[in-house]
């Protein structure tokens, strides 16, 4: 009978939804993020899947940050022209002191495997305060997404590969926290 209470506890921990715990939490600091797709047809900087954008500002906000979001509309008008993601976020932090994060994912298919679509999702998530530029962080990444369904696109790509950006996020943002000895 131990056993069996043993054996079916751990199977529910098992089971049991997993997050990201909350290393170096923050109290309020104000933060700007721009959560950008690249258009395959255009190359321009377009608006994520509202998902990926509410994922990614939920993770913010558990860990202290105040969020406001920079729509792919409001972006500086320079900011296609600039190369680097460190240069893309101090066009973004111009005028202001808020921490930056940028994060630019671009979603393209790769094959079709046992009759799933195969995509792979390449991101770049930088974080840059703006008052220590040389300190900017980068992550560069790719997520492989299988998607059940011919329909299925770039957005629903990124809102599937929303966990893996959220962890390097977590992660980044850990990194800020304990290089700031906050």
């Amino acid at each position: 009978m131990k056993h069996l209470i043993l054996i079916c506890s751990a199977l529910f921990l098992g089971c049991a939804p997993k997050s990201t715990a909350v290393l170096n939490p923050v109290n309020q600091v104000p933060t700007t993020i721009a959560v950008t797709q690249v258009d395959m047809k255009t190359g321009e900087h377009i608006n994520a899947p509202d998902s990926l954008s509410l994922r990614l500002n939920k993770r913010l906000t558990q860990n202290g940050y105040v969020v406001n979001e920079v729509s792919a509309d409001d972006l500086p008008t320079d900011f296609d022209r600039r190369r680097l993601p460190t240069h893309k976020a101090q066009a973004i932090a111009q005028n202001s002191d808020n921490l930056v994060i940028l994060v630019e994912a671009v979603a393209r298919f790769y094959s079709q495997l046992r009759g799933q679509f195969r995509w792979e999702v390449s991101v770049e998530i930088t974080v840059l305060n703006p008052s220590q530029p040389e300190k900017a962080l980068v992550d560069e990444f790719t997520v492989p997404v299988f998607l059940r369904f011919q329909h299925e696109k770039e957005s629903e790509a990124l809102a599937a590969a929303g966990v893996e950006l959220e962890r390097h996020l977590q992660r980044l943002l850990d990194d800020v926290a304990t290089l700031s000895g906050t």
